[in-house]
């Protein structure tokens, strides 16, 4: 079998479309040179099967995954994430699942509702906040799609007035790593409110 090359140069087999390591490392290889303003490279929310209902890409570089790409790798983690809580895979009995994934690159941070839903923040190394950053989405998802009487659940989220919400979040996220990343004190904390 030939393999084909990625855009990163790594060889791939055909029947495989998404080289995780190599994409995983370009989405935020670049990002990471810049990313004293942004320490939140992509925010990302899997439903309790898998699927992808929402992401959106915060990084200032132009060379990101394409639509297959993500869903691709947002069913990966709902796997790892599901073979992890096993008992012959994890070092805990009962396990919750990853909850951090620390690379040489980046982070990819994961939180997990009761219901099954999962919030993922990929971001800097060591950035500061992200805890906090995913129970903020969280509320927001609550708030902002839970209750809108058109969302139909386990279906992507589009929602303008979520989006802006996300991003808000995010951006308080962005000025509390502000001081973290720049040599400077505190910087700051997350606004007292989001709506």
């Amino acid at each position: 079998m030939s393999g084909r090359a990625f855009d990163d140069g790594s060889q791939g087999e055909k029947d495989v479309g998404v080289d995780f390591t190599g994409r995983a490392s370009f989405l935020v290889s670049s990002s990471s040179s810049s990313s004293s303003s942004s320490p939140v490279f992509s925010v990302w929310i899997v439903n309790k099967s898998g699927g992808l209902i929402f992401y959106k890409n915060y990084s200032s570089d132009k060379n990101t995954l394409d639509t297959n790409d993500t869903l691709r790798l947002a069913s990966v983690w709902h796997s790892l994430h599901a073979i992890s809580r096993t008992n012959s895979v994890s070092p805990v009995k009962k396990s919750s699942g990853i909850e951090l994934l620390e690379t040489s690159t980046f982070d990819l941070h994961c939180f997990e509702t009761k219901t099954g839903i999962k919030f993922m923040v990929c971001s800097m190394k060591k950035a500061i906040g992200v805890e906090r950053l995913l129970r903020r989405v969280y509320d927001v998802y609550a708030d902002f799609a839970m209750k809108n009487p058109f969302y139909e659940l386990e279906q992507p989220i589009q929602a303008e007035l979520f989006e802006e919400r996300v991003m808000i979040a995010v951006k308080s996220c962005r000025n509390a790593n502000s001081g973290h990343y720049s040599g400077g004190g505190g910087g700051g904390g997350y606004a007292s409110s989001l709506y």
